[in-house]
């Protein structure tokens, strides 16, 4: 599963719990940050819990096409944060 929050984060990992907040938490997780000059950083973030009043979007990755990507050639600006 991918996880965006509304301040612009993206956390990639194995969905195990989520509840009626949306409150989620994700093993083996790790968080993809990305530049406009690097590749895209995957920094481990092993087990997390992620509050539902932060979450901004939930949805499935196709593993197969993930493995694909090479992520040292993918480029983009990171997330703004989000404000309602």
């Amino acid at each position: 599963m991918t996880v965006l929050t509304n301040d612009g984060r993206q956390f990639v990992g194995v969905l195990v719990s989520h509840d009626l907040s949306t409150n989620v938490v994700l093993q083996h997780c790790h968080e993809r940050v990305y530049s406009l000059t690097e590749g895209v950083k995957q920094i481990p973030r092993a087990t997390l819990v992620i509050r539902g009043d932060t979450v901004m979007c939930v949805g499935k990755i196709d593993e197969d096409k993930d493995l694909e990507l090479d992520f040292n050639e993918i480029r983009g600006e990171q997330l703004n944060a989000f404000k309602y």
